[in-house]
C-alpha cells in the first residue's frame, strides 16, 4: 500500500482511538466526575452547536493560513486539557453539576476537538484525487478511523482490567484519552509536513477587506442544494446524537454491564468495516446520494427499534439479540453516511473552500444537530412531555428518529434536482454540438 496512505490511515486510528474512548460515554463520565443530571446533561449537549462556529472557525483558517498541520495539532491538544480540567481543574475552579466551570470546560473541549476530522478530510481527499487514488484509498482510511474506535474500547476495558479498576472509572478514560492525543500530535507534525506549500509573499489585505472576501467564499458555497443537504444531515445528527449521549444510560437501566456496552459498540465496527470496504466498488453503480440514501434508512432504524422494543421483557438472550441488530445497523448506516457526506461536500466545495465545504457538513451533523437534540432532551427528560410506556427516554427515542425520516424525503428531493441538471447539461451540450 503507497507510504502517504498508510501515514494518513495511522493519523485517522489515532485520532478515533483519541476522541471515542469517552465520547459515547460522556453521560457516565460527567455523572461521576461532576454529579451531574440527566436532563441538565442534555441542556450540556447544547454546546456541541460550538462546532458548527468552531467547524467554520477552524476549517476556514485552515485554509487561509493553509497551516492545517499546525492547527490540527491544536485541535486535539485543546481538547485533550479541557476534557482533562472536568476531572482534575484545583477546587476554585472545579467542574460541579452545571456549573459555569463545567460549561466552559465541556464547551471549549468541544470547540478544539471540531475541526481535526474536516481538515484531516479535506487535507486527505484532495491529496488523495491529486494521485487519482480518490475511492479505493479514502475508504481503506476511513477503515483505519473505525478501527480506532474498537481500540478506545478495547483499550479502556484492558486497562480497567488490567489494573482492577471499574470499568467507568473516569480517570482511565482522561489518562488513555490523554495518551492518544500525544501519539496523534506526534503523528501529525511528522506526517502532515508535506500538505503544507511554501507560498508566494502577497500583499496584506486589510481586516475589511479580508471579512469581504471571506464572506463571498461562504456565498458562494451555499447554495440551495447545500442548504438541503445540511439540513439531511442535521435531520440524521440528531438521532445520532440521542443515541450517543443516553443510548448508555438506557441500556444500564435495563441491566446491561458497562464492559458488555462497550463489546456491542465493538461489535458494530465490524459491518461498518465491511462496507467502508467494498464502498468504493459500490460507488461504481450507484451514485453517492443512493448510497446516503441507503444509509439513512438503516440509520432511522436504530431509535425507532429502541424505542418500541420492549427490551425488559425479553430476557437476557433477547435483549442482547435485539442490541446486536440493531448496532449492525448503525455500523452500516455510519459507513455508507460518513462515506457518502463527505464526498458531497467535496462536490459542493470550490478550489478555495474545500476544508470549509467539510467544515459546514460537520458542523451541522456534529454542532447544529446536538444543540437541537439538546434542547429537545432537556424539555421532553425533564417533564416528560413525550412518553412511550411510561419512558421518557424512549419516547425521545422514538422522537429524533421519526425526526431522521424527514431526511429521507429531503435527499430524494437533491436526488431529484440532481437529475435535473444532469439532463439540462446534456441537452445544452447537444445544442451546442448542433450549432
Amino acid at each position: 500500500m503507497d507510504k502517504e496512505v498508510v501515514q494518513m490511515a495511522l493519523i485517522y486510528l489515532s485520532v478515533s482511538a483519541s476522541v471515542y474512548c469517552a465520547h459515547n460515554f460522556m453521560y457516565s463520565f460527567l455523572k461521576a466526575s461532576c454529579s451531574i443530571e440527566i436532563h441538565d446533561f442534555s441542556m450540556l449537549d447544547t454546546l456541541e452547536v460550538l462546532r458548527l462556529i468552531g467547524g467554520f472557525f477552524w476549517t476556514n483558517l485552515a485554509d487561509r493560513t493553509n497551516k492545517h498541520r499546525i492547527i490540527a495539532i491544536i485541535n486535539m491538544v485543546g481538547y485533550a486539557v479541557f476534557l482533562n480540567l472536568l476531572q482534575w481543574a484545583p477546587w476554585f475552579m472545579k467542574a460541579k453539576e452545571l456549573n459555569i466551570w463545567t460549561i466552559i470546560y465541556r464547551g471549549l473541549s468541544i470547540f478544539f476537538q471540531c475541526g481535526i476530522y474536516p481538515i484531516l478530510d479535506a487535507v486527505i481527499l484532495e491529496m488523495l484525487e491529486k494521485n487519482g487514488k480518490s475511492r479505493k484509498h479514502y475508504s481503506k482510511i476511513r477503515i483505519a478511523s473505525t478501527l480506532g474506535h474498537v481500540l478506545a474500547h478495547l483499550a479502556v476495558i484492558s486497562v480497567s482490567y488490567i489494573f482492577s479498576v471499574k470499568q467507568k472509572d473516569e480517570k482511565v478514560v482522561l489518562i488513555l484519552t490523554s495518551f492518544f492525543v500525544l501519539v496523534t500530535s506526534i503523528l501529525i507534525f511528522f506526517y502532515f509536513s508535506d500538505v503544507e506549500k511554501k507560498e508566494t509573499k502577497k500583499n496584506k489585505f486589510p481586516l475589511k477587506i479580508r471579512i469581504q472576501r471571506n464572506l463571498k467564499y461562504v456565498r458562494e458555497i451555499l447554495t440551495f442544494s447545500f442548504i438541503l443537504f445540511n439540513i439531511t444531515g442535521t435531520l440524521q445528527g440528531i438521532y445520532r446524537n440521542a443515541m450517543t449521549s443516553f443510548l448508555p444510560a438506557h441500556l444500564e437501566n435495563i441491566g446491561m454491564k458497562n464492559n458488555s456496552i462497550r463489546g456491542l459498540f465493538i461489535l458494530r465496527c465490524l459491518p461498518e468495516i465491511g462496507m467502508l470496504w467494498i464502498t468504493p466498488y459500490i460507488e461504481r453503480f450507484v451514485s453517492i446520494y443512493v448510497m446516503m440514501l441507503f444509509g439513512i434508512c438503516f440509520g432511522v432504524f436504530r431509535p425507532l427499534l429502541y424505542g418500541f422494543a420492549e427490551l425488559k421483557n425479553l430476557g437476557q438472550t433477547g435483549i442482547y439479540s435485539v442490541c446486536i441488530l440493531n448496532e449492525l445497523t448503525k455500523g452500516i448506516f455510519s459507513a455508507l453516511y460518513g462515506y457518502g457526506s463527505s464526498k458531497m461536500a467535496k462536490e459542493f466545495s470550490t478550489e478555495k473552500t474545500k476544508a470549509l465545504a467539510q467544515g459546514i457538513q460537520g458542523g451541522c451533523y456534529c454542532g447544529l444537530a446536538p444543540f437541537i437534540c439538546g434542547l429537545m432532551g432537556y424539555f421532553i427528560l425533564k417533564y416528560d412531555l413525550f412518553e412511550y410506556r411510561g419512558n421518557s427516554l424512549r419516547g425521545f427515542f422514538i422522537l429524533t428518529g421519526l425526526l431522521g425520516c424527514f431526511g429521507i424525503f429531503i435527499l430524494l428531493v437533491l436526488i431529484n434536482n440532481r437529475k435535473k441538471k444532469e439532463k439540462m447539461s446534456i441537452g445544452s451540450s447537444k445544442i451546442y454540438v448542433a450549432v
